[in-house]
C-alpha cells in the first residue's frame, strides 16, 4: 500500500469487505441462497437536540464560528476512529498548541507556556484524575508515565516531547515513528 500511495491517492479499508458469488447456471443459483456478503464499520448517526442546534445558530449570528478549531477536532476524531493514532495525536496537539501555546514552538518555551495556562493545566489534571488504565496491553513510555505519579506537569512535558517525535519524521532516529506502529500513540 505504501508503494502505491507514493504515486496515487489510494486507500484500502481492510475492515470493509464485500464478496459476490456469481452462479454459472440457474440450478447452481437455486442451490446457493446467499449471493453476496458485505461487512464493515459504521459510524453511528449523531442526534442533535433542538437546544444545541438553536444555540449554534444563535451564536453564528454574532460572530464567526471556530472553523479552524472544528477542523482540527474533526480531523483528529476521524483519524482516531480509523485507528491512525499518530495522526490523531498530531491534529490534537495542533489544537492544544493553537489555543494554549501562546505562539511558542521551541520545546522548552512551549512546555513553560502550557504549564502556565491555568485552564489547560486544569484540563490535564482532570483527565489524569479520571484516567483508569491504558486500554491496550502494550507497555509504552506513555502508559508507564500514566501509571505512576500522574503529574500534570510531567504529562505536559511528555506531550511536547512526543510532539517533537511525531511531527518531525527522521528515519535515522532510533525512536522514529512508523505508520504501521500505531499502538504506542
Amino acid at each position: 500500500m505504501a508503494f502505491l500511495q507514493c504515486q496515487f491517492n489510494v486507500g484500502l479499508d481492510w475492515d470493509e469487505i464485500e464478496s459476490f458469488y456469481e452462479a454459472e447456471t440457474e440450478d447452481e443459483k437455486e442451490k446457493i441462497q446467499i449471493s453476496s456478503f458485505k461487512a464493515g464499520k459504521q459510524l453511528p448517526t449523531a442526534v442533535l437536540s433542538y437546544e444545541l442546534l438553536a444555540g449554534a445558530i444563535i451564536c453564528a449570528e454574532k460572530e464567526r464560528g471556530p472553523s479552524f478549531e472544528a477542523t482540527l477536532v474533526a480531523t483528529a476524531r476521524e483519524a482516531m476512529f480509523q485507528e491512525r493514532y499518530i495522526d490523531s495525536f498530531r491534529y490534537s496537539f495542533l489544537l492544544i498548541e493553537s489555543i494554549y501555546g501562546g505562539g511558542k514552538f521551541k520545546s522548552i518555551e512551549l512546555k513553560q507556556a502550557l504549564k502556565q495556562e491555568r485552564d489547560f493545566r486544569s484540563a490535564v489534571r482532570n483527565a489524569l484524575d479520571g484516567f483508569g488504565r491504558c486500554p491496550s496491553g502494550n507497555s509504552s513510555d506513555t502508559s508507564r508515565l500514566l501509571g505512576h505519579g500522574k503529574s500534570a506537569e510531567a504529562l505536559i512535558d511528555h506531550l511536547v516531547d512526543k510532539r517533537g517525535i511525531y511531527f518531525h519524521g527522521n528515519l535515522k532516529r532510533h525512536d522514529a515513528w512508523r505508520s504501521e506502529k500505531q499502538e504506542e500513540a
